[in-house]
């Protein structure tokens, strides 16, 4: 028997992945810049040191020109990289956008050769790619888990952030807590939503 919350998941990935295809280049390229500014005014991330993030597919709005300014500001930047098992993913640093190419499913990964692997306690802020998240913080991400069971291992004063356009915050999205990890904060082109529950 098909489980309905897979089902509702399935759903909400299909609509919202139509919806950021929808997007024109020249959409997507100004959503980017206006994040950047909006990412700087979270809390906590003008301290931070160490910061975690992915590089878009299939549509996902782009941290890159927030990235540009992290590296140029002399700060620590991780990008994660499936692990050969498939099950996790292990945070490398990466000095350069350079050090990028296709890994698991041909998604952007740091390239093992040339980035070391770190402890993922360095990391202070990660930003969280997602299909959809709600107020609540819970986020639907591919369906792999992999980002998931990352976070899990993180600091408990680390900061986790969703990165999405306004459109991908919804009222309610299903929640398993022995699996998925809630946000602190979304961060979208249009402002930052702070997370029910955050103090």
């Amino acid at each position: 028997m098909t489980d309905p919350v897979d089902l509702k998941k399935k759903e909400l990935r299909r609509i919202m992945r139509a919806r950021r295809r929808s997007l024109s280049d020249s959409e997507q390229a100004d959503a980017a810049r206006k994040l950047v500014g909006q990412l700087w005014s979270l809390p906590g991330i003008g301290d931070s040191r160490g910061l975690l993030a992915t590089l878009p597919v299939g549509g996902e709005l782009s941290v890159a020109p927030f990235l540009d300014e992290w590296l140029q500001r002399g700060r620590a930047l991780f990008l994660p990289k499936v692990d050969e098992d498939l099950i996790g993913m292990t945070p490398l640093r990466v000095a350069s956008m350079s050090d990028i190419r296709p890994g698991y499913r041909d998604c952007p990964e740091p390239d093992p050769v040339r980035c070391p692997a770190a402890d993922i306690s360095e990391i202070d802020v990660f930003l969280a790619p997602g299909v959809a998240f709600d107020r609540g913080g819970a986020r639907l991400g591919q369906g792999g888990g992999h980002f998931d069971r990352m976070l899990a291992h993180r600091r408990i004063d680390s900061i986790v952030v969703g990165v999405a356009h306004f459109f991908q915050v919804i009222d309610d999205i299903p929640f398993r807590p022995e699996f998925d990890q809630r946000m602190d904060w979304i961060a979208t082109p249009e402002g930052i939503v702070r997370c029910s529950g955050q103090e």
